[in-house]
């Protein structure tokens, strides 16, 4: 960083509430421990594993690779979740025509866990946006679109 951007920089607001990525990060972190431990507590599952079964039941078959593309998340962290859903009997995992994919699908005990568990975690997005008028989350999804188009 060069002197003058160091000094803009530090010029200005000092209160990290104003800081963009210090209050999305602290979001994020609340977010997280929040989801985690309802998670836990309703469905015995990680904040990874839950996140594999929301685009496999949501979006039907897919490849890991859909997942990683979909929730931002490293392939070692998709594979690590994918087998331990796959230990539980919760995913089906089906060889491709190309032998190195494999389709993914809930299987029948994971179907059941996710239609449980997703109006428990619909009822917990409902909580967290309980308030907001619907011009504003349209903002925010708007807002949050804009950041991850400047990070590509």
């Amino acid at each position: 960083m060069e002197q003058a951007e160091f000094e803009k920089f530090m010029s200005g607001p000092s209160d990290l509430q104003t800081r963009i990525p210090f209050r999305v990060s602290r979001l994020h972190n609340q977010f997280q421990a929040y989801t985690k431990r309802l998670l836990r507590d309703e469905t015995g599952l990680g904040l990874s594993e839950w996140r594999m079964m929301v685009v496999i039941g949501t979006q039907g078959p897919c490849f890991a690779a859909d997942i990683v593309r979909q929730t931002a998340l490293d392939k070692a962290q998709v594979s690590k979740a994918l087998k331990k859903l796959e230990a539980k009997g919760l995913i089906d995992q089906n060889q491709d025509t190309d032998a190195r994919r494999r389709h993914l699908t809930l299987s029948d005990a994971g179907r059941r866990l996710f239609e449980r568990a997703a109006p428990i975690m619909n009822a917990r997005r409902q909580h967290l946006i309980k308030g907001l008028k619907e011009d504003q989350l349209a903002t925010f999804f708007t807002v949050i679109e804009h950041m991850e188009g400047q990070m590509k």
